[in-house]
């Protein structure tokens, strides 16, 4: 027992540090904070009380409001139980605040559950609402990047309704009641476990009621303004400025702000940003004119008429294909709701998604020895692009200007698909594995092995580059085209305007944009694209060393508008020195950087098993893949997590379905993000498998090394480093002594390894 003073605004417990003290207020008051919600302690109440019988570790994070005195009692050897028997005057304060913030909490519980019930039906009710309000007016509605993610709340582990009454029950009768139970020590013991589990799963459920709701309210109004919010007051406009007579009703919108104060959102820069500029919008209304780029003005747009006809004349495709290929656009032209799900519109993209590969894959096998191959057409190669109406006048003017000299660089690994199969063409490149992983190499093979092809023919194929790109055409292109547009029961391969919320040069990717990002990843997590191979000079006497090559991935920007990354293949045929593959939409409808952080994390975990084969989760062959997947394996029984963060990998892991590696990729995220900056998000086991396999810049490690959460892990990275540094002087110092110098290989991966 010991008497402590805190000062005003003073952490007194940290969320994650071990357990210490539980603290009676005697004078003054706190506040406890969570994901989710916070809760109010005053004098009498008990900090920690809900942590001390069940976990090794406090689960909120307690600050003084004001000058705290408190009375600090430890937690340790049972001393709580023993305290509650010994000192009966105590045990009224320390039980009644136990109980009464295991209330509170159920009561935002209660409050949190509701609220989100409240979001996804406002969601479902307005957004059909704005569906009905632009079909009406023949405007076709937009369907946000990521959209098919609002779900309504599922609670797979949900807190049984009647608990809360209970508890209070239970807490009025050890109060009040003489039980003999009552001085039992396991009683109380049983009783502090029972509050504290509770306390856990409630934080736990609230943490995931939270997040829930943050993404969510990230739909209805973000910085990037690709949100609910845009979609109603652009069609709002829309509509306000095409009406005669009475203007339409506004009740989208207000409705939309009134739901954002009710979160707390009317008083944040964004709200206030986004609706005063909409209310300049509204004032403005009858001079209301998107402002065109530069570039879009500097051209005649009659260049553009009949794009349709240049692209169809151009492929030399079979009548019959063109006919219905031009009939099916006019209809998807006219189609208002070109996301509906309806029977007919779902057949009507089919066919057009099918006929468009026939005429793309004919378009470009023609151009590649063609030197005056039609502007429109390279438009449709590198975009996409159809027709002038179906992708907007401005948004075709744009595309026109741009596509003589595009922002890519394959010099520097950025491609377009198309600059892509020029690549393959010319022999620089070998084609993609398809969706099955096999390789083109492999494909020829299986023809010989069925006798479809002769012993000659393989031979010739194997060296025929247009075989190549028509590989690459038929297994590739159509599953990446549609899978990084991020919605693939609604994607149309042709470009149309409907799903452009930006313009097109805020979307647009660039090779200095990739770069810039993939760089930055690099000067955090500095070994991300280095691999490790053997490495031998028998003439100075190096049989065997094992070095690094840094191999940067080639990035394929597919021709479309699009949410979604795939990393392809983590490297091009058999050999591991060669660059991974990741793919890219070429106009990015959402964040690109915390795409290629996710790409990143996806191509480490799949390097590691390419490297590690089929022993790439054997825990007695230490590795990035089978450290991680024995931390999930055996999180229950790890007596280095705390209960309540086992709590935490639970829940995670049943929102990633229980897969190992997007738990990986998620804490990979995270790790890049966050912990790069010295904010824990990961609990101590996840941390130290990162700092081994993934380790930071010795920039960045030297600024944590004062920080507690990850001092002692980064000393065992240093000693590790040391030793291989000492390797590689003695190497030295060796060859020096024969007349050599270390092999610039050598000399690079200590370079490396330095970094």
């Amino acid at each position: 027992m010991q008497k402590k003073i805190f000062k005003a605004n003073e952490i007194i417990q940290n969320a994650g540090d071990a357990l210490g003290d539980i603290v009676l207020i005697l004078e003054g008051s706190a506040h406890a904070v969570f994901p989710g919600g916070e809760i109010h302690l005053k004098k009498g109440d008990t900090i920690g009380i809900v942590t001390a019988l069940y976990s090794d570790s406090y689960i909120m994070t307690f600050r003084a409001d004001t000058q705290l005195i408190g009375i600090a009692y430890n937690t340790k050897e049972n001393e709580i139980t023993r305290l509650l028997m010994k000192e009966p005057e105590l045990k009224s304060f320390i039980i009644a605040s136990g109980f009464r913030q295991l209330d509170e909490l159920f009561n935002i519980y209660k409050k949190q559950k509701a609220d989100c019930l409240k979001l996804y039906h406002f969601y479902v009710k307005n957004y059909a609402i704005y569906t009905s309000m632009c079909e009406s007016h023949r405007i076709s509605p937009r369907v946000l990047p990521g959209q098919e993610e609002i779900i309504a709340l599922d609670m797979a582990d949900d807190i049984e309704p009647w608990l809360c009454g209970y508890y209070r029950a239970q807490g009025e009768m050890i109060l009040h009641a003489e039980v003999p139970a009552a001085t039992s020590a396991d009683f109380y013991r049983g009783m502090g476990m029972a509050l504290s589990g509770t306390a856990s799963k409630l934080l736990s459920a609230l943490a995931h009621m939270h997040e829930y709701q943050q993404h969510i309210l990230n739909f209805f109004m973000n910085e990037d303004r690709i949100d609910l919010f845009d979609l109603f007051s652009t069609a709002y406009l829309r509509i306000y400025n095409l009406a005669d007579g009475d203007k339409p009703d506004a009740g989208l919108i207000t409705d939309t702000l009134r739901l954002l104060k009710s979160f707390g959102m009317a008083e944040t820069p964004l709200y206030i940003k986004r609706v005063s500029e909409y209310q300049e919008r509204i004032k403005n209304s009858d001079q209301h004119q998107l402002a065109e780029d530069d570039e879009d003005a500097a051209i005649d747009t009659s260049a553009l008429a009949g794009s349709l006809n240049v692209i169809l004349d151009y492929s030399g495709c079979a009548d019959e294909v063109l006919a219905v290929f031009k009939k099916e656009i006019k209809k998807y032209k006219e189609t208002v709701n070109k996301s509906s799900t309806e029977d007919e519109d779902r057949k009507r993209r089919m066919v057009i998604s099918k006929h468009f590969y026939e005429i793309y894959s004919a378009a470009a096998l023609r151009s590649l020895d063609d030197e005056n191959m039609p502007r429109i057409v390279k438009m449709f190669l590198h975009f996409g692009y159809v027709d002038e109406g179906l992708a907007g006048m401005k948004n075709a003017a744009y595309l026109y200007n741009i596509v003589e000299h595009l922002p890519t660089d394959p010099d520097k690994g950025v491609y377009t698909f198309y600059e892509w199969l020029r690549a393959i063409y010319a022999g620089k490149k070998i084609p993609s594995r398809n969706e099955f992983d096999t390789d083109y190499g492999d494909y020829v093979a299986e023809l010989r092995r069925n006798n479809k092809i002769t012993k000659q023919q393989e031979t010739e194929m194997l060296a025929d580059t247009r075989s190549m790109v028509t590989f690459e055409l038929e297994n590739a292109f159509p599953v990446i085209n549609k899978v990084t547009n991020g919605r693939p029961t609604t994607f149309c391969p042709v470009f149309s305007e409907h799903n452009v919320f930006k313009t097109l040069k805020q979307m647009l990717a660039s090779a200095d944009m990739v770069k810039q990002y993939i760089d930055e990843i690099r000067a955090i997590d500095f070994g991300a694209f280095c691999r490790e191979t053997v490495f031998s000079y028998m003439e100075i006497g190096i049989v065997k060393e094992m070095i690094s090559l840094d191999i940067l991935p080639d990035v394929i920007l597919a021709p479309n508008v699009g949410t979604r990354g795939i990393m392809w293949q983590e490297i091009e045929g058999k050999r591991r020195s060669t660059p991974s593959r990741f793919i890219l939409s070429l106009f990015q409808a959402d964040d690109l950087k915390k795409i290629l952080y996710r790409l990143v994390g996806d191509f480490r975990w799949e390097m590691c098993k390419r490297i590690q084969g089929a022993r790439w989760n054997d825990a007695s062959e230490r590795s990035l893949t089978s450290d991680y997947s024995d931390y999930i394996a055996s999180y229950r029984k790890n007596n280095d997590i705390s209960s309540d963060i086992k709590e935490k990998i639970k829940s995670d892991l049943t929102k990633f379905r229980n897969n190992t590696k997007e738990m990986f990729i998620f804490d990979y995220i995270s790790w890049l993000q966050y912990e790069s900056n010295g904010s824990p998000r990961l609990n101590k086991v996840a941390r130290a498998i990162m700092i081994t396999y993934c380790p930071f810049s010795k920039k960045i490690r030297d600024k944590l090394k004062v920080n507690p959460f990850y001092t002692e892990a980064l000393e065992k990275y240093d000693i590790r480093l040391k030793n291989r540094l000492r390797h590689f002087d003695n190497l030295g110092k060796s060859l020096a002594n024969k007349g050599f110098e270390l092999p610039e290989e050598i000399q690079e991966t200590r370079r490396l390894a330095e970094l």
